[in-house]
């Protein structure tokens, strides 16, 4: 059978066994047809047409084992709204067991869920994790590969395909503090003056330092030219 033909089922195939003539075969579709059903999807669907010259949103994802910051950016890098998610888990006590690691990532899903549904972006950016030369970090990586297919999840679930960009520690912080070895303090501070905020890179859970990651790390995409033309 050509596999670029449509194969249906009639009724009487279904109900009585199939058969040769409860085969119907389609002829296959062109290129151009395809695109005039696609478009004609989209429009059903209301899938976002962006008019040219008006202003994309960025969201920046800083992911953590206990808190993650994210932050949304125009296309011209002003900061729409920014934050962190609280994701530590309670401990153990006399009367319950500790959290599993699996309510960091229903959190997650149901945070970034909401945050993209509201913002619609043009784009998601997070930092890519990076292991310790030792070759340690397993449950790290495990966590924060949970919490990015959440992101993934939430993305798949908008009516718009939306682009995911990586960067590491060293692009973003490069890019936007002048040194890909950063500290933390440097980076808030650097978030703090380009943004007019009051971030505290030792507060409590969730840390302000990651809100100030969040935010260079998706100015950090638009600088570098990683969003595409927005």
């Amino acid at each position: 059978m050509c596999p670029a033909s449509r194969v249906g089922v009639s009724g009487a195939g279904l109900l009585g066994g199939m058969n040769d003539d409860s085969l119907v075969l389609a002829p296959a579709v062109g290129p151009r047809a395809r695109a005039r059903v696609r478009r004609g999807r989209a429009r059903r669907r209301g899938v976002r047409r962006v008019p040219e010259g008006v202003a994309l949103v960025i969201v920046g994802i800083d992911l953590g084992s206990r808190s993650c910051g994210w932050a949304v950016l125009s296309s011209d890098g002003t900061r729409r709204d920014s934050g962190a998610w609280h994701l530590a888990l309670r401990p153990a006590t006399k009367t319950r067991p500790a959290d599993h690691r699996a309510t960091r990532w229903l959190a997650m899903l149901e945070r970034s869920r909401q945050l993209l549904e509201k913002w619609r972006p043009a784009a998601l950016v997070y930092e890519r994790p990076v292991g310790r030369a030792d070759g340690g970090g397993r449950a790290t990586f495990l966590l924060h590969g949970g919490l990015l297919a959440q992101l993934e999840i939430a993305a798949f679930g908008l009516d718009y395909e939306l682009p995911i960009i990586e960067l590491s520690p060293a692009e973003w912080k490069s890019a936007m503090v002048g040194s890909g070895n950063a500290t933390k303090a440097a980076y808030v501070a650097a978030a703090n003056v380009r943004h007019g905020l009051d971030l505290d890179a030792a507060g409590k859970e969730p840390k302000g330092q990651d809100e100030a990651a969040a935010l260079l790390i998706a100015g950090a995409a638009i600088k570098l030219g990683r969003v595409g033309a927005v």
